[in-house]
């Protein structure tokens, strides 16, 4: 898919070449068909006058604005099929349809869906490209890859005979000097098989506003296959095992707390997001499932562990970050120093809901009925370390309850974004950050942990 000498299929003029590329991959993993991604009016009004396949032209209307009108039209006049990201986002293959810059309204619904309404978009206007797509390989741009991690199998390059050759591993990470290098070698693209696509295509579609925010914010999108995460906590189990009793206890304390986050209309419209979807697995509901877990299994190490108690940790796991479910990205930034570094890029209104999250999820938890005690307090208390992103020690010395849920909460991180974890690994990256009190009772507990 090199972009010298060969005519394209989908022309996608984006002042963002990341949010450009973005939409390459969907189209061609639904359609195969090649794309480029150009940033100038002038490279723009190129292609469109020498290319003989353009099939779609896609538009950030709202970065060029008036720039790319005469684009818009030069395209109707073409009859080539658009898709812009203005209010309503407008396609159509009738030109009648666009005279006063109209549009289909059936895509006005959620005008700020642009990827999912997008995605339909296309299936409806490609529906045989589609539906006859065998491809075996999806085209992952290489600017994509220093923000992508985690992409759940290897990575091909493609040979000029058209064989498919593995460059990279799943487990490797790649790096600024390895993208200079396949640069230097003009390579624009690397191949992921498309049964492993799956899983990125449908956490792109189901988390479309944590993951534009997180290119357009050159952002590091960390991606969790499901098989992943399940191998995730069957490590887990072995490490902190709870016998068939005690995991039927967790999966009933789950229950429980979906039924109470329904109580309030505030919360209840975002009861999907809390309901772990077991063929998509994004950090804010893998964070859940990971820390709820690991909750129950050291409070079990420690002696503590009862119905009563697991129930105490579900809840908490659910309803800790309660307050940032409109934006679930913010969830992500979890400590002082990932705060300091991010702080630039976020809202005022986004700074403060991160700062206040744990008081106000805290207060939150109060109105539901059936949550146990003691929950408020940890969820007050869950960054009450010395890097917390709440600058901690404003909710007291943490109980022990709250000091469990505090380590399981850094562990679960620790679990999701490391491919190659271990509890040794962490407790030596940790070993300077529980120094006293129950923080450091139930660090020692855990480093007796077994993991080999």
């Amino acid at each position: 898919m090199d972009k010298k000498n060969q005519d394209f299929e989908v022309l996608i003029f984006f002042q963002d070449n990341l949010m450009g590329e973005l939409y390459s991959i969907l189209i061609n993993y639904m359609t195969g068909f090649q794309c480029i991604t150009v940033s100038s009016v002038g490279n723009a009004e190129k292609i469109l006058k020498d290319s003989t396949k353009l099939k779609l032209v896609v538009i950030d209307f709202l970065g060029f604005k008036d720039n790319c009108i005469k684009l818009v039209f030069e395209c109707i006049r073409k009859k080539f099929l658009i898709f812009t990201n203005d209010f309503v986002p407008r396609i159509s293959k009738d030109p009648q349809l666009y005279k006063e810059f109209g549009g289909l309204e059936k895509y006005s619904g959620e005008s700020e869906k642009y990827i999912n309404n997008f995605q339909k978009a296309i299936e409806q206007y490609f529906e045989k490209e589609v539906s006859a797509n065998k491809n075996e390989y999806l085209a992952i741009p290489l600017l994509l890859l220093l923000h992508f991690r985690n992409l759940g199998g290897h990575l091909f390059i493609k040979l000029v005979s058209g064989r498919y050759l593995k460059m990279f591993r799943k487990e490797d990470t790649i790096t600024e000097e390895d993208i200079h290098k396949l640069n230097k070698r003009q390579v624009k693209y690397l191949f992921l098989e498309r049964e492993n696509a799956q899983d990125i295509i449908k956490i792109i579609l189901k988390n479309e506003d944590a993951v534009t925010k997180a290119i357009q914010n050159k952002q590091i999108l960390n991606f969790v296959t499901p098989d992943q995460m399940k191998k995730k906590l069957e490590k887990i189990q072995k490490i902190m095992p709870l016998n068939d009793e005690e995991l039927k206890t967790v999966e009933g304390n789950i229950d429980d707390v979906l039924k109470t986050v329904e109580q309030i209309p505030k919360f209840s419209k975002f009861i999907k997001i809390f309901k772990l979807n077991k063929n998509q697995a994004d950090y804010y509901s893998s964070h859940i499932e990971l820390t709820g877990r690991i909750a129950c299994g050291i409070a079990k190490e420690l002696g503590v562990g009862n119905p009563q108690t697991f129930r105490k940790f579900i809840f908490s796991a659910y309803l800790h970050d309660l307050t940032l479910a409109k934006n679930t990205k913010l969830a992500e930034i979890n400590t002082k120093s990932k705060f300091d570094k991010m702080k630039n890029t976020l809202t005022k209104d986004e700074k403060k809901l991160i700062l206040n999250h744990h008081k106000d999820s805290a207060d939150a938890s109060i109105k539901f009925q059936g949550v146990p005690l003691d929950v408020d307090t940890i969820i007050k208390q869950h960054h009450n370390i010395h890097d917390g992103v709440t600058l901690g020690g404003s909710a007291g010395e943490p109980s022990l309850f709250s000091s469990i849920f505090i380590i399981s909460h850094d562990l679960s991180d620790y679990i999701f974004f490391n491919k190659k974890w271990t509890i040794k690994d962490f407790i030596l990256e940790k070993k300077d950050a529980y120094k006293s009190g129950n923080l450091l009772r139930v660090y020692e507990a855990v480093s007796k942990q077994g993991d080999e």
